[in-house]
């Protein structure tokens, strides 16, 4: 009869004991999905911005002012390099785009 008690005590402590580890992983997983959609959000947003960037120098280069200017000429290409670096890096992390793409529409978290 003592045998069964204490079986049923420990039983019961690890039913709890396990329940409080997944609802602690839950959270837990929640918490670095939504970091995880920060960071790409963010991701998506810095390289519209760099591609901004290069497509405004672009054209400042195409001007008759600046035309032939190493100087602007090798902005424009490290500009270009730069964009580039950054789609492959946004490549690599999985970010769901809305089909308008990036800001096109709805920005509104659903938090």
């Amino acid at each position: 009869m003592t045998f069964l008690i204490v079986m049923l005590v420990l039983t019961t402590v690890f039913l709890i004991l396990s329940l409080a580890i997944n609802i602690a992983a839950f959270w837990y997983l929640k918490q670095l999905l939504k970091s995880y959609r920060n960071m790409g959000n963010a991701i998506l947003k810095m390289r519209d911005v760099m591609h901004e960037f290069a497509e405004h120098i672009s054209s400042m280069y195409k001007k008759e002012l600046y035309r032939g200017d190493p100087t602007i000429r090798g902005i424009v290409a490290h500009a270009k390099e730069v964009v580039e670096e950054i789609n492959l890096f946004a490549g690599s992390i999985v970010i769901e785009e809305n089909e308008e793409g990036p800001n096109g529409g709805n920005d509104t978290e659903e938090d």
